[in-house]
C-alpha cells in the first residue's frame, strides 16, 4: 500500500496563484464573448417574434398618453401613428358592424361617443391578442363572450336590437340596406375627422429648443 504525498496534498490543497486566477478569468471571459453573438441573435429572434405577436399596442389608443416629441420629426411620427390608429379601429369597426349585426347598438357617429369608443377599442386589442399564434386555443371563444357583454353593455332601450329583414341577398348583414345607410351616413365621416383632429391637436407639442 503506498503512502500519500505530503508534499502533492499540500500542492493541491495551495491557493491558486493570482496569475492563475487572471488566467482562469480570461478564459472564462474568453467563453463568454464566444457565445455572445448567439445570444444576442436568440434576443433580436425573440424580441421580433414578440413584437409580431404581441398584438394591439394598447398605447396606440392612448392619445392622451404619447410623450412628448423632443423633434418636429418626431411630432409628424406621432401625428402619423394617430391617423394609422384610427385608420385601423375605423376598419375594424366597420368589418365588427357588418359581421356581428351590430347597426342598431353602435352609432354611425360612434368616436363622438367616449364610452362607444372606449368599448370598441377594448374589444379591437381583446381581438387582435385573441388570433395571434401564441394565444390560448380558446381565446377566440372568450372573445366571443366579451362581445356578447359589450353588445349587452351597448345596447339600451333607445337604441332597440338587430333584427331580420328577411332579405338574405348573401350579404351576411341582418338588413343590408339599414347597413347602407349605417356606413353612408355623413355623421359617421364628420365624427371621425373630427374627434381624430381632435385628438391630434392635443398631442403634445415638440420640446421648446428641439431639433427639427
Amino acid at each position: 500500500m503506498s503512502t500519500p504525498d505530503p508534499a502533492g496534498t499540500l500542492a493541491a490543497a495551495r491557493p491558486a496563484s493570482l496569475e492563475e486566477r487572471v488566467d482562469a478569468a480570461l478564459d472564462v471571459c474568453d467563453d463568454v464573448l464566444t457565445v455572445l453573438p448567439a445570444l444576442a441573435e436568440r434576443l433580436e429572434r425573440l424580441e421580433r417574434t414578440r413584437a409580431a405577436t404581441a398584438g394591439e399596442r394598447r398605447s396606440d389608443f392612448r392619445f392622451e398618453s404619447y410623450p412628448t416629441p423632443k423633434t418636429a420629426k418626431a411630432a409628424a411620427d406621432q401625428r402619423a401613428r394617430c391617423d394609422a390608429a384610427w385608420a385601423r379601429l375605423t376598419d375594424w369597426v366597420d368589418w365588427l358592424v357588418a359581421t356581428y349585426r351590430l347597426t342598431s347598438v353602435v352609432p354611425p357617429c360612434w368616436p363622438e361617443h367616449p364610452a362607444v369608443r372606449e368599448e370598441l377599442v377594448s374589444l379591437r386589442v381583446a381581438w387582435v391578442g385573441a388570433w395571434a399564434d401564441n394565444a390560448a386555443p380558446d381565446a377566440p371563444s372568450a372573445w366571443q363572450d366579451r362581445l356578447f357583454k359589450a353588445r349587452a353593455r351597448l345596447a339600451d332601450g333607445n337604441w332597440g336590437r338587430p333584427r331580420c329583414d328577411g332579405d338574405h341577398d348573401g350579404s351576411g348583414l341582418d338588413t343590408p340596406e339599414q347597413y347602407r345607410q349605417w356606413t353612408g351616413h355623413p355623421a359617421r365621416d364628420t365624427a371621425l375627422a373630427t374627434v381624430r383632429d381632435r385628438t391630434r391637436a392635443a398631442l403634445p407639442a415638440p420640446a421648446a429648443g428641439g431639433d427639427l
